[in-house]
């Protein structure tokens, strides 16, 4: 009969940390179950799962550790011993100086954490110290702080700030608090930062998208295609309460013209006076409906005409005003009907190369490409025009940048949830773009995961981190980046 959490946030958080815990993802539990309790720092539910959970990750570090390194087996059973046996503990005074040496590597820190997790269990007198009764740390002291860095390296934000207040009460004059005050303080900072950003998320993918969206809308050779791009751009911008302005409102009527939508101008220009009743966007738009009617009736009359025509240039202008009022099937309905009529001709083949590079007809026009060359060899009256054929050659390259839209819109996702300090969710983006587009031209593939890594790793998500640059070592070895790759990889456990 009690309410757990009368937040939305905190109970969607603590069922993915349930989902994750049911599926063995004790870190992506870890992570959710914080965020549950980010939001409500009451919910009970989510602290004592939590709780629990933490003691099945030192568990299983100490696995880990234990199986990776000889000298964490020597030491996890001399404790074990010294605490069955009471002590005495003084000979751990010059025993953990070895330690000391590893404790240094982030690399390390599951070995660290087990450790140094171990001997706070002890509970041993202050007076014991690292190197003898005149070392410099009590081996309580090094115990602590070692631990409190191994969860900075291991990324769990909340043991480190739990353990690096308390180290920073009991040892105020460490010689390492300062490090530690300072470093907490650029985690809370960062927090804060990841918190203020979290409403600015949503917003942050829209105007991410809709910019391939406007890419598109400007650039996509389908005219279909292009009209569809505007109208996706502008109902997500209104969704998010993004005003668009009067030059993306001609874009839009433009895109519209071109794939003959009158009734889609008219609305346009609708939108484009209640905006602004006399601006100079809704002048343009108005003459750009009044050309696209008197277009749209002279394709009429020029259809018309088309069974009178007497030679092959008359198809073409036919097709011409066809093609100028968005009919483009027709108007290559005409030029079939012409070809069939006058043979093939090198105007029939100019105009229908053109008209398919400008409206996407890929595979007309390299098809239309092999028979001029094939008549241009068989007939010295027909001679293929360099700089049509070129169209169709080097179409990659020209259609290149709308072909990116969508790889450009996950670089600019990417630097979106930067500024808003959602470090995390640009890493992602990143991964996403090295994946699905690694040989974008903007940003290649070990470049994208490059910047991954350096994300995941400003947030804290080590092992995320370590994923990417380990692909940018694996797949990509020859590249600048895995060098920097490799350096990194020295920052973060194993």
């Amino acid at each position: 009969g009690r309410v757990a959490t009368e937040s939305f946030e905190a109970f969607v958080s603590w069922s993915t940390g349930l989902a994750a815990l049911d599926r063995g993802a004790m870190e992506d539990a870890r992570k959710a179950l914080e965020e549950s309790l980010g939001h409500d720092d009451r919910f009970n539910l989510a602290t004592t799962m939590l709780g629990e959970l933490r003691e099945r990750l030192k568990t299983l570090d100490a696995r880990r550790a234990e199986a990776s390194s000889e000298q964490t087996k020597t030491m996890m059973a001399r404790l074990a011993e010294l605490k069955a046996s009471n002590g005495p503990y003084d000979p751990l005074q010059t025993e953990l100086v070895p330690v000391t040496a590893v404790a240094a590597s982030p690399q390390n820190a599951r070995t660290v954490s087990t450790i140094a997790g171990a001997l706070m269990d002890l509970g041993l007198p202050e007076e014991l110290r690292i190197g003898g009764p005149t070392g410099v740390y009590s081996i309580n002291e090094w115990a602590m702080y070692s631990y409190t860095m191994a969860q900075q390296w291991l990324g769990r934000r909340s043991d480190y700030l739990t353990y690096g207040n308390a180290f920073l009460e009991r040892y105020p004059n460490s010689v390492m608090a300062t490090a530690f005050s300072s470093g907490l303080q650029n985690l809370l900072a960062m927090m804060e930062e990841e918190e203020a950003g979290r409403p600015l998320i949503a917003q942050a993918r829209v105007e991410a998208l809709s910019h391939a969206h406007k890419t598109r809308c400007t650039s996509e050779l389908d005219p279909a295609g292009r009209l569809e791009s505007c109208r996706t751009w502008f109902r997500d911008s209104d969704a998010a309460s993004i005003v668009l302005d009067g030059d993306s409102e001609e874009m839009w009527a433009r895109a519209a013209a071109r794939a003959g939508q009158i009734d889609e101008i008219e609305q346009i220009l609708a939108r484009s006076r209640a905006r602004e009743q006399y601006g100079e966007a809704a002048e343009d738009i108005g003459k750009m409906l009044e050309r696209s009617r008197k277009d749209a009736a002279d394709a009429d009359k020029a259809l018309a005409k088309l069974a009178e025509a007497s030679k092959p240039y008359n198809v073409v202008r036919v097709a011409r005003d066809l093609a100028d009022a968005g009919r483009f099937d027709e108007a290559f309905a005409a030029l079939d009907e012409g070809i069939a009529r006058f043979g093939e001709t090198d105007d029939f083949f100019q105009y229908d190369i053109g008209l398919c590079t400008k409206v996407g007809r890929r595979a007309r026009a390299e098809a239309a490409l092999k028979r001029w060359e094939a008549s241009a060899a068989a007939s010295p009256e027909i001679t293929v025009q360099a700089s049509t054929a070129r169209q169709v050659l080097e179409w990659d390259e020209n259609t290149r940048y709308a072909g990116e839209a969508d790889a450009q819109a996950l670089l600019q996702l990417a630097v979106g949830m930067l500024k808003i300090g959602r470090y995390k969710e640009a890493g992602d983006a990143y991964v996403e773009l090295a994946t699905k587009y690694p040989s974008y031209s903007s940003m290649d593939a070990p470049t994208a995961l490059s910047s991954a890594g350096n994300m995941y790793y400003r947030s804290w998500e080590m092992e995320a981190a370590r994923a990417s640059f380990q692909r940018v070592i694996d797949e990509y070895p020859e590249h600048d980046s895995a060098r920097s790759a490799q350096s990194m990889m020295t920052l973060l456990p194993e």
